[in-house]
């Protein structure tokens, strides 16, 4: 599906963690939300190392940086989801109590 396409750092890290991505927002979304994650924590560690008075500058940073990283993780997780080619049109559909035919 996606072999085809060129790759470049980004999606071949991601294809040896995860296997191959169905698209190329399923890889930006995934390292969208991987830096979020980072920029978060780094922003919250700031915000504790600056509880000391007199560093309200510092704490101004911290707040931007939780802030701004948690809207990226989840700018991540919504850029990320690949809903292209998961379910199959033709796919019967179980009633309520039924069980698939497996053999």
């Amino acid at each position: 599906m996606f072999a085809e396409r060129e790759q470049n750092a980004l999606v071949a890290i991601y294809s040896d963690r995860f296997g191959e991505p169905f698209t190329t927002d399923e890889v930006y979304g995934y390292w969208l939300f991987v830096a979020g994650t980072v920029v978060a924590v780094l922003g919250m560690a700031l915000f504790l190392v600056s509880m000391g008075a007199g560093r309200s500058g510092t704490r101004e940073v911290a707040y931007l940086l939780a802030g701004s990283g948690l809207v990226a993780a989840l700018a991540g997780l919504v850029v990320g989801q690949s809903f292209h080619g998961r379910y199959e049109a033709d796919a019967p559909t179980l009633a309520v109590g039924e069980e698939a035919d497996t053999r």
